[in-house]
């Protein structure tokens, strides 16, 4: 494995990841920690907006890597977190 960005849950939030610490979606890797590659508390609580709150910032901080989070996303289904 070669570390990086595999299927659809990692690939987009490896574009969210990018955005929110200003760098190209390249350089995030599969095992990458949120908080060690620069990332902070605020633009934390600004991902979990854009994930439309499907996971909390406690939950964000539980699962740092792109591929906790992203198997967290995958297996709550497209519709967790969303207020209907």
């Amino acid at each position: 494995m070669t570390g990086g960005v595999e299927y659809g849950y990692e690939r987009k939030l490896a574009a969210l990841w990018a955005e929110a610490l200003g760098v190209p979606v390249e350089r995030i890797r599969r095992g990458d920690n949120f908080f060690e590659i620069g990332g902070t508390s605020r633009a934390a609580a600004r991902l979990v907006v854009a994930l439309e709150r499907r996971l909390s910032v406690a939950e964000f901080a539980r699962t740092p890597t792109l591929a906790q989070m992203a198997d967290l996303l995958e297996r709550r289904g497209p519709d967790a977190g969303q207020r209907k």
